[in-house]
């Protein structure tokens, strides 16, 4: 299978073409850098903006794909900065490369959407069907899912949006979970939000790059779904605290307070319906 990957130098990029590399598949890399972070065996790779659609074009009318995963999106940060930008880069990229995608006969168009197009203060598990972003990350990208929704009826690529809960493991040092492995070597102070009003949805890297794979041969009917990717567990940084604890871990830590609760954790049951079977890692520290 011919594999657009959009973001191939990104976290999330970088493990899954290692994977698909062992799996024999033909893979179109890329990037706003210039170069790749790594060299990977039956790959091409270019240099391309996703704001600019005649860059786009180009490398997808010249490698016809028949399949794309979009990776590629403005980081959370640097959406709140600048809401016009990540309107842009999360939003209208998105829809001008699954344009040209249709038209040059792609058959399948996989989204990493996020888990910040729902509330940040639920109390129960969170379905495909109660989005209400409120950051600008969150905004753009559900916009960007609305946008694709539009197109796959109008064309034959069918689109799986996948929303993906909070990511853990080998490169995400921004996690959480990551966090605490840093600070139990370094003996570091770290902030925790009160232990028991803050809770995430913790899903490793390794079951995302799973998943992003199996979506790639997945024989789905509908030609336009969206799916959870979380464990349907709120972890709380209690149950993080704990779980360092019984490992002997010794950690200095800092409360910060919270007026409201946070908490985000995911509804699976039609994640599960979809891929029948799939199970997801127990958390580890």
């Amino acid at each position: 299978m011919k594999i657009l990957i959009t973001g191939a130098n990104g976290r999330i990029g970088q493990h899954l073409i290692q994977k698909l590399n062992t799996k024999g598949h033909f893979l179109i890399l890329t990037s706003i850098e210039e170069k790749p972070r790594r060299v990977f065996g039956n790959t091409v790779y270019y240099q391309a903006d996703l704001t600019k659609p005649e860059q786009i074009q180009k490398v997808v009318s010249k490698e016809k794909p028949d399949a794309v995963i979009h990776l590629g999106g403005l980081l959370p940060d640097q959406c709140q900065k600048n809401y016009d930008l990540a309107y842009k880069i999360n939003t209208q990229a998105t829809k001008d490369l699954a344009k040209i995608c249709a038209d040059n006969q792609t058959k399948r168009f996989i989204f990493s959407s996020t888990s910040a197009v729902y509330p940040q203060n639920s109390k129960t598990a969170l379905k495909e069907s109660d989005a209400n972003p409120q950051s600008n990350y969150g905004k753009t990208k559900f916009l960007a899912e609305q946008e694709l929704e539009r197109i796959a009826p109008t064309s034959k690529m069918q689109v799986i949006i996948f929303r993906i809960f909070n990511i853990y493991g080998p490169g995400f040092e921004e996690s959480l979970i990551n966090k605490l492995k840093r600070a139990r070597k370094s003996k570091e102070q770290i902030n925790l939000y009160e232990l028991d009003k803050f809770a995430r949805d913790y899903i490793h890297i390794d079951d995302v790059i799973d998943f992003l794979i199996k979506a790639l041969t997945l024989q789905e009917k509908q030609i336009f779904n969206v799916i959870n990717l979380g464990t349907s567990r709120a972890f709380y940084n209690s149950d993080l605290i704990n779980l360092a604890a019984k490992l002997g871990w010794e950690l200095d830590y800092k409360i910060v307070p919270l007026k409201d609760e946070s908490i985000v954790f995911a509804d699976n049951l039609k994640t599960q319906e979809v891929f029948p079977g799939k199970s997801f890692r127990k958390i580890s520290l």
